[in-house]
Order: structure tokens, then C-alpha cells, then sequence
């Protein structure tokens, strides 16, 4: 599962992923970013994981991808902060029946 999260009002986007490789992640961000209005799809700040390796594919569908510094997740934190074990009304910190989480 992964979650897009604007910054400013805190909208939260659950985009459910079928793999972890970059090409499944970035069909889902690509897919997930489409259905939203452009003043919310402005950009996406992602940390360095590997399944972002493909991010040129996103940035050339229309949605800018910039990347945190290692060990700096104050730097994406919205998201950081949704995704702890104090958020638990959110899916991905909570997956029902024990299903993974990203």
C-alpha cells in the first residue's frame, strides 16, 4: 500500500500496490495521481527506496518527484507522521488481516 498525502490540508490518497518493483509503483502512483485535480497533483516527495527507481516515468506523466535525504524523514513528514502506530484509522498502519505494509 502505498499513501500520497497533500502536504497542506492532509488529504490522504491509499493507492494499493500489486508488487513492490519500481514498474508496479510507478503504474499505481501514475494511475492514483490522474484521478486527482492538478492543484492537489503538484508534486511528490518520496525517500530512497529502491521502488522508485523508475521515477523519470512519473515526472514525465505530469507530477515533478523529489527526494528526501536518507535518514531525514522529518523531510516527508506528513506522511511519516500518518503512517506511525498513532494513526490507526489509517489503512496502511493497520492492514486488515495482517497484510503488508509498505
Amino acid at each position: 500500500m502505498a499513501t500520497l498525502v497533500e502536504r497542506t490540508s492532509r488529504f490522504v490518497v491509499l493507492v494499493p500496490l500489486t508488487g513492490r518493483d519500481s514498474l508496479t509503483v510507478g503504474d499505481a502512483i501514475i494511475a492514483a495521481a490522474g484521478t486527482l485535480p492538478r492543484q492537489i497533483a503538484r508534486s511528490l516527495t518520496w525517500d530512497c527506496g529502491s521502488e522508485m527507481a523508475g521515477h523519470a516515468r512519473i515526472t514525465a506523466a505530469g507530477l515533478p518527484v523529489y527526494f528526501a535525504r536518507p535518514h531525514s524523514p522529518w523531510q516527508r513528514g506528513s506522511n511519516e507522521c500518518r503512517r506511525s502506530r498513532n494513526s490507526p484509522g489509517l489503512r496502511s498502519c493497520n492492514s486488515p488481516g495482517g497484510g503488508p505494509r509498505v
